[in-house]
Order: structure tokens, then sequence, then C-alpha cells
């Protein structure tokens, strides 16, 4: 089951940056991500802390930033932007399309953004034929004939979902997160439920810009 990393970082000194509007999976508005000359896709998140609640961060070993304001690039799987168009796509879900048939359709529907989305097809083609495998039903055209067609399943798509949250969440507690929310007193077992829970709304964070 192709599942993207859980913790990524981008060399720029191997891979070039540029930044696209796409569709966000929670409700197909446009949002920033990044996707790199590798065709990995990641997704701009904004964190500003206000109020009382400020503070400062170090940056390297010397700088300290006083009341940050952050982004943080979360990589996603590409197929994530498709989302949008696979759920909306209500009447024609009991047919079987290709993959071909898929990218044009999204094309069509991703008008205000068609041409950063095919750019993220051109880059991504391979990964995004792989994971459309895990959030769709798929048959062969033929026993002679290599190439798949695809039907969206919800339940395809929870359990791909389930997955990443269970490999993303043991990493991040095998990783030694600190959560301040769950203290360094806590159980293992309290940290573990903690986090699960935290890591659930990953996929579809808000706290996009």
């Amino acid at each position: 089951m192709e599942v993207p990393p859980s913790f990524s970082r981008i060399d720029l000194t191997q891979e070039k940056v540029e930044v696209l509007r796409l569709p966000h999976p929670s409700d197909g508005k446009l949002a920033n991500f990044l996707l790199t000359s590798a065709g990995r896709l990641f997704e701009v998140n904004s964190f500003e802390r206000s109020g009382y609640n400020r503070g400062s961060i170090f940056v390297g070993d010397e700088t300290l930033v006083r009341d940050p304001h952050v982004l943080l690039g979360t990589e996603v799987a590409p197929v994530m932007v498709l989302l949008p168009y696979l759920a909306s796509q209500k009447g024609n879900q009991d047919r079987f399309v290709t993959f071909t048939d898929v990218i044009l359709g999204a094309s069509t529907e991703y008008s205000d953004c068609r041409d950063a989305f095919k750019h993220m097809v051109t880059l991504c083609r391979d990964g995004l034929e792989k994971q459309l495998a895990c959030v769709c039903e798929t048959k062969a055209v033929s026993k002679d004939v290599e190439e798949k067609v695809y039907r969206f399943s919800l339940d395809r798509l929870a359990a791909w979902l389930a997955v990443i949250v269970r490999k993303t969440s043991e990493q991040a507690i095998s990783s030694g997160l600190y959560f301040t929310e769950v203290g360094e007193c806590a159980t293992e077992d309290l940290r573990r439920e903690r986090l699960s829970r935290f890591m659930f709304v990953l996929p579809f964070c808000d706290g996009r810009c």
C-alpha cells in the first residue's frame, strides 16, 4: 500500500521547489502546496501564536525569533489532490474509468488551477497511479492488457488513511516527540492515545495558508 513518508525533509541542493495553488482534500478550496522537482508534494500549513500564548523559537544555533509565524510543509500523497474530484462524482461512482479519464475529468473540474494541476500530474504521474489504487477499486481491462480501470471507494480511502495515521503515530512515538498537553510524567499508553487522536486530523489538516 502506497503511503507517504511520515517525516520528510527537502534537500534544496538536490531538489528544486515551487509553490502551486491546488485543491485542498478537505473541501476543494485552493491552498498552497510545495512541489519538488522529484515529484514530492507538501501541504503548506501556517502556525502563528497570539495573545498571551506568544513565544520564541530558535532558528539554527544562534538566532532567536520572537513571536514567530511558522510555515510547515507536510508531505502528502499527490492523490490527495484528486479526492475533491473523486468524491464529487456521485452519479458516476458505479462506473470504472481509466487513469486518463480521472485526470481529464479532474482537470476540467479544476478550471481555476488547471495549469498547476497538470504540472503536478506531470511530475507525480507514477505515484498517482499507484496511490489511486489505494483509494479505488481496480480491475484489469483485459487479460492481455496491463491497463487498469478505477472506481472510487470510500471504504478503501478510509482504510488507507487509517494506515497513514497508524504509521505516522508509530514513527512519532519512536522519535520521542514531546507534546506539552501530555506532559513528561504521562504513561506510554496516554502518550500513544493522545498522539493517535492528534494524528487523526493530519490528512485533512486545516492549518493551511
